[in-house]
C-alpha cells in the first residue's frame, strides 16, 4: 500500500524458559518424595528442573508465526491475526479523526456516533510521530489532547467535532508538526554535497553499546557451572541413597539453585544484548550481535531522514513493545516508516552527530536549541527585508509595517492579535505577538523593528490592543506605593521640634509658648498638614523669627 504503518511486534516466538521461578517450588516438593527406585527419583527430579526449557521449546515450535499486530493503512485501523485475517477493524470511511492523550499515550477513534478507546500506543507498538505522519497522509485528522483517556467527557455522541472534555495540547502538537515539516523537507529537498566523513578507514564509523560488567561470557560460564554443580550433587546424593529426609532436602535445594542460576544467567544475557552500528555514506548496518555478519541493512538512497530520540523496542524477555530512551526511526522519501533501528546502550550525542557527518538527515524530537538574540532583519519575515528603512507602527486599529515614505505595506488586523507582550531579553527590549488562540507566532527585538518600547506601548493602548508590559507596570506600582507611603507618614512632635540639651558653648533650649524661663525664645509651632491637603513634598517645621535657628 502507498501509506501503511505496522506496529512493532515480534516476528516469531523465540526459545526461552517458561515460568522458571514458579516451577522451582514443584521441583523442591518432588525431591522430598521417597520415590523408589532411586534412578526414577533422579530422572523425575532432572525432568522437573528442565521443565521450563522444555515448555519454552514446545511453545516456540507451536508459534513460529508472527504475533497479532496493529496496522494503520488506507483500509483503516486493524488488528491483524497471525494468519493475516483482521481481528478488529475500524474502517477508514467511518473514522472522522484520531485523538491521542498525551499523559497516558492512549489512542481514541472518533467516528460519527461517538468515540472508541482502542488502547495505548506503546502496547500497540506505534510511535506518536509515526501515527501522526501516516494518519495525515491518509487524510485522517489527529488531535493531541492534554490529559488522560479517563478525562474524556462522558458524552458518547460527541464525534470529531464535539466536545471531548480535554483541551488540545498545542505544544505537543507543534512539536509533531515541526518534525513532520523536517521530514517533508528531507523527503523533497535535493541532496546536497557529501560532507567529509569523520569515521575510520574508508569513511566508516562504528558505534557499539558498552560491554556489561560482569561480561556476557562470564555470565554464561557462571550459569553453566551452577547447572553442572547441581547435576553433580544430585547424582552424588542419588548414589549414596535417599532414605534420609535431609539428603532429599539437600538434593531439592541443589535442583532449585541450578534452575535459578541458569534462568538468571539466561535473563541477564537477554537484557544485556549489545548493539553495533556501522555508519557509511552509502548505507547503514545495524547488528544486535557484534561481530556477526547478520543484521539490518539500509541503503542511504532509500533513507530520507532518521528520527533519533525516545521510542519503542521489544522487551527481550516478553517480546512486548516497551518504551526505551533511545531508538531510531527511518523514513523513506514517501514519508513512510522504513524501519525501526535499535540503539540500546548507544550514546545519543555520538549517534546523531555520526549520522549527520556521514550525510544523513537527522531529526530530533526535542525542542529546538534556543537561538542567541539576533538584531537587524535576520530571522524576521521576508517582507521586512524587502522594505529597506521600514518600521513597525500601530495603524488602523492593528499593527503595520511602513516603508521609508510612510506607506503601510503590511498590515495585521486587530482580530488576529491575541496579545502583545513587551519584555527585556539580554538587556534589550523585545516584543512577542500571540494569536487569538494564545500561541506565540512572532518575536523580535524592538531595535530591529525600529520602534521604541514607550511608543509601541502607548500607541497600542490608545488603539485598544491587548498589550502587556509587566516590567513597566511593576515600576509604576512601586512608584505609586512609595509616594503614598511618604504622604501618609506624619512626623511626631518630638521629631518635629527636637530639644537641644544645654551645655557650655551650646544653644539655648527651645521652649514651648507659655513655658517660662529666662532668656528663652518662644517658638510658634505649625500643625502638620493632613495627607489629603499635603502639597506633595516633605513637611519640616519652621522656626519663629528671632529664634536661634533664624539667626
Amino acid at each position: 500500500m502507498e501509506h501503511e504503518l505496522v506496529g512493532l511486534h515480534a516476528s516469531a516466538t523465540r526459545w526461552r524458559p517458561v515460568a522458571a521461578g514458579r516451577l522451582a517450588f514443584p521441583v523442591l516438593a518432588l525431591a522430598l518424595l521417597p520415590i523408589r527406585p532411586v534412578w526414577l527419583w533422579a530422572a523425575l527430579l532432572g525432568a522437573g528442573a528442565a521443565a521450563p526449557w522444555i515448555a519454552g521449546a514446545v511453545a516456540a515450535l507451536r508459534r513460529r508465526r508472527p504475533r497479532p499486530y496493529w496496522r494503520l493503512s488506507a483500509a483503516g485501523l486493524e488488528r491483524v491475526a497471525p494468519d493475516g485475517t483482521p481481528l478488529t477493524r475500524y474502517e477508514r470511511s467511518r473514522i472522522e479523526g484520531l485523538a491521542i492523550t498525551v499523559d497516558d499515550g492512549g489512542l481514541t477513534v472518533l467516528h460519527r456516533f461517538g468515540r472508541t478507546t482502542v488502547g495505548g500506543l506503546d502496547a500497540m507498538g506505534m510511535e506518536p510521530l509515526a501515527v501522526f505522519v501516516t494518519a495525515r497522509r491518509l487524510g485522517i485528522p489527529v488531535f493531541l489532547l492534554d490529559g488522560a483517556v479517563s478525562g474524556l467527557s462522558d458524552d458518547g455522541g460527541a464525534g470529531a467535532g464535539g466536545d471531548l472534555g480535554l483541551p488540545r495540547h498545542h505544544a505537543a502538537e507543534q512539536r509533531l508538526l515541526d518534525q513532520e515539516a523536517a521530514l517533508l523537507a528531507a523527503a523533497h529537498e535535493p541532496p546536497g554535497e557529501d560532507p567529509p566523513a569523520s569515521g575510520g578507514a574508508g569513511g566508516r564509523m562504528r558505534l557499539a553499546s558498552p560491554e556489561p560488567v560482569p561480561g556476557r561470557g562470564r555470565t554464561a560460564v557462571l550459569g553453566a557451572l551452577l547447572a553442572l554443580l547441581g547435576v553433580t550433587m544430585i547424582a552424588h546424593i542419588a548414589v549414596e541413597g535417599t532414605a534420609d529426609f535431609g539428603q532429599r532436602l539437600a538434593a531439592g535445594c541443589w535442583a532449585v539453585a541450578a534452575v535459578a542460576g541458569v534462568a538468571g544467567a539466561w535473563r541477564r544475557l537477554l537484557r544485556t544484548a549489545r548493539v553495533e552500528w556501522t555508519i557509511r555514506r552509502d548505507g547503514l548496518l545495524v547488528r544486535t550481535r557484534p561481530g556477526s555478519r547478520e543484521g539490518l541493512r539500509l541503503a542511504a538512497s532509500d533513507v530520507a531522514a532518521l528520527v533519533v530520540g525516545p521510542g519503542l523496542a521489544l522487551d527481550p524477555l516478553t517480546d512486548r513493545p516497551r518504551r526505551v530512551p533511545l531508538a531510531v526511526l527511518a523514513f523513506d522519501h514517501r514519508m513512510r516508516l522504513l524501519a525501526r533501528l535499535p540503539a540500546r546502550g548507544l550514546d545519543a550525542f555520538q549517534l546523531a552527530h555520526g549520522l549527520d557527518e556521514h550525510g544523513y538527515r537527522v531529526v530530533t524530537p526535542g525542542p529546538r536549541t534556543p537561538r542567541s538574540p539576533a538584531y537587524g532583519l535576520e530571522g524576521l519575515p521576508e517582507v521586512f527585508a524587502q522594505v529597506p528603512g521600514g518600521r513597525l507602527v500601530v495603524a488602523d486599529g492593528g499593527l503595520g509595517w511602513v516603508d521609508a515614505a510612510g506607506d503601510v505595506v503590511l498590515r495585521m488586523p486587530e482580530d488576529r492579535i491575541g496579545g502583545i507582550e513587551l519584555l527585556t531579553i539580554a538587556g534589550h527590549a523585545w516584543v512577542r505577538l500571540y494569536d487569538s488562540d494564545g500561541d506565540e507566532f512572532f518575536a523580535a527585538p524592538l531595535s530591529a523593528l525600529r520602534i521604541s518600547r514607550t511608543d509601541l506601548r502607548e500607541s497600542a493602548r490608545r488603539a485598544g490592543l491587548p498589550v502587556t508590559d509587566a516590567e513597566y507596570d511593576a515600576y509604576l506600582s512601586a512608584a505609586f506605593h512609595s509616594a503614598v507611603s511618604t504622604l501618609s507618614s506624619v512626623p511626631s512632635e518630638e521629631a518635629a521640634v527636637p530639644s537641644h540639651a544645654g551645655g557650655s558653648g551650646g544653644e539655648a533650649p527651645v521652649e514651648t509658648p507659655g513655658g517660662g524661663g529666662a532668656g528663652s525664645a518662644d517658638v510658634a509651632r505649625e500643625a502638620p498638614p493632613a495627607p489629603s491637603t499635603a502639597p506633595g513634598e516633605l513637611w519640616t517645621p519652621r522656626a519663629a523669627p528671632g529664634s536661634p535657628r533664624t539667626r
